[in-house]
């Protein structure tokens, strides 16, 4: 398991803290960790009940 930086465990609480189905946006630099914290949002979600699936989309560059 790794350890989530004190910025990407704010937005995994915070995500917890939003009512179902509420938005939660985060602002975040190049290689700040945006995929893990992604990931580690999904995880918490999952273990919490909250979700049953994911289904992450992305554009396709090039």
């Amino acid at each position: 398991m790794f350890q989530l930086r004190s910025h990407q465990q704010q937005a995994v609480d915070a995500a917890l803290d939003k009512p179902h189905g509420g938005v939660l946006t985060a602002v975040i630099p190049p290689g700040g960790g945006k995929t893990i914290l992604a990931l580690a949002v999904l995880d918490s979600l999952y273990k919490a009940g909250r979700i049953d699936s994911a289904l992450v989309l992305t554009p396709r560059l090039g």
